[in-house]
């Protein structure tokens, strides 16, 4: 966490690059949920 400051002051491309790779990271997430949802979703409706 220190060093990140300390790249972020002296380098403030830094901080827009960590950014977006925590943005990257919780569209992945996200992504990853709305399939897991939308494959148990047509599951169900096979099975019914």
């Amino acid at each position: 966490m220190k060093t990140d400051k300390m790249n972020k002051k002296l380098n403030p491309a830094f901080g827009i690059e960590s950014r977006k790779k925590k943005d990257l990271i919780i569209n992945v997430m996200v992504a990853s949920i709305v399939a897991f949802i939308a494959v148990v979703l047509i599951s169900e409706m096979a099975i019914k």
